[in-house]
């Protein structure tokens, strides 16, 4: 007997990623489901295995892996791989954007910084007074 096994939805969000899949008819008598992954051109691993459900919290994907569900029925016979649905992360920006961060002392509002070094040193601290004027530091 061949069980088929069709891989439908992969859900994911920040912290979770879950994998789901449609049962396969009652009269096929599946027991279990094996859910495999494949990494590149690696051989594929299994996961996890599924008993009595049709979906599986799976670790949240970083890299480009492939995902499949294979069904075993109560004899031990287990059916071919479903199709393998890829994940790819999405791709970050290329560039950072650029930050500034301004500060103005209460007593010299218009006094220019010159000196990059200090700026940062007083950008670090409390507002004590340390600083005279306004600061720009842009990166």
């Amino acid at each position: 007997m061949k069980a088929i096994c069709l891989l439908i939805a992969f859900a994911i969000s920040i912290h979770a990623a879950t994998l789901e899949w449609d049962a396969n008819p009652p009269e096929e008598n599946i027991q279990r489901y094996h859910v495999w992954t494949q990494a590149g051109t690696n051989a594929w691993t299994l996961l996890g295995t599924a008993t009595n459900a049709t979906s599986m919290a799976i670790p949240t994907p970083t890299n480009r892996v492939r995902f499949a569900v294979s069904a075993v029925n109560a004899d031990g016979f287990e059916s071919e791989r479903s199709a393998p649905l890829e994940f790819i992360p999405p791709t970050p920006p290329k560039s950072a954007p650029r930050i500034r961060l301004t500060l103005q002392s209460a007593d010299s509002p218009t006094g220019p910084w010159t000196d990059q070094t200090n700026a940062v040193i007083a950008a670090a601290l409390p507002f004590s007074g340390f600083y005279r004027g306004k600061m720009e530091i842009e990166r």
